[in-house]
């Protein structure tokens, strides 16, 4: 599975907001990132760069054709874009409007 930079810090960052709300504790906090920097080191992830001009082009480009008609926010567009870029075939998300974009673009999406 594709890793960029910008989806593991928002995967990272979406983990101590669930501890900020209450939702996990410190220690799950702390057990999730580990366990996640341990996927990533055991080779379940690949680490794929992104063209960010490119990345921006893109995501303006999918703004434009479906801003209007999915509501989907930018940064869940720039996510979909990168899934673009880097080839992806499958998107995970639990994000109703992202998973709507991401399918709209032909990707096979995922909770």
């Amino acid at each position: 599975m594709a890793l960029t930079a910008f989806s593991r810090a928002e995967a990272c960052h979406a983990l101590r907001l669930c501890a900020f709300r209450g939702e996990i504790s410190e220690g799950e906090l702390v057990q999730y990132l580990h366990i996640f920097d341990r996927d990533q080191s055991e080779g379940y992830f690949q680490a794929v760069e992104l063209d960010m001009e490119g990345l921006f082009q893109d995501a303006t480009q999918l703004s434009h054709r479906y801003a209007r008609s999915h509501g989907t926010r930018f940064l869940d567009v720039l996510h979909v874009a990168a899934a673009v870029q880097v080839k992806a075939r499958r998107f995970l998300t639990f994000d109703k409007r992202q998973g709507k974009l991401a399918k709209s673009v032909g990707l096979d999406v995922r909770p």
